[in-house]
């Protein structure tokens, strides 16, 4: 015979002050989210990405596919901006460290990872050709003649390009107005 035993689950949530929508990590809502209360999950929680996720996916994709790239300084990544027609970007810090920049808009798991692991696999293909690292710069211009196209194609991320680019046409611009909103 059994019998039911009440479990109390304590989840690291924060409350995000700008707009006053509880978050939490999504390792901890992705195995809980079919228990949760659809009127709670679907009105007031807002899973978002945070920092720790971000740098786990950089780290992720370097060693698995930018493992024959050295990483001659630090390299930093973040969430920032709220842009429309931008998803990352790469630049040098006057300390040298190199700081690779994320749509803050893709926090959110609405955005599809493979658009994220495709915007840092960008990036660290422009770190790669020695722009914004220490690298020698191979090329004259960072995107001149789809460098970096080939680039992601060489390291398999071919297929996802294809993905990406339906997303940019059919599906950001409406996301795009709703994660704007909140």
């Amino acid at each position: 015979m059994t019998s039911a035993i009440a479990k109390i689950i304590v989840i690291p949530m924060r409350i995000n002050p700008k707009n006053l929508l509880l978050t939490m990590p999504l390792f901890i809502y992705n195995p809980i989210k079919k228990y949760l209360n659809p009127f709670i999950s679907d009105f007031f929680l807002i899973v978002m990405r945070d920092q720790f996720w971000l740098e786990q996916r950089l780290q992720q994709i370097w060693e698995l596919l930018y493992h024959d790239t050295p990483k001659q300084n630090t390299v930093r990544i973040r969430f920032k901006g709220r842009w429309k027609n931008k998803f990352g970007h790469i630049k040098r810090l006057p300390n040298k460290d190199t700081e690779i920049v994320i749509n803050g808009l893709f926090k959110s798991e609405f955005i599809p990872e493979y658009v994220v692991d495709l915007t840092i696999a960008h990036e660290v293909a422009h770190y790669a050709h020695g722009f914004h690292s220490p690298l020698p710069q191979l090329f004259k211009h960072p995107h001149k003649g789809g460098v970096v196209n080939r680039e992601l194609r060489k390291r398999g991320f071919g297929h996802l390009l294809r993905k990406e680019k339906y997303f940019m046409k059919q599906e950001w611009p409406v996301l795009y107005e709703k994660l704007r909103e909140l």
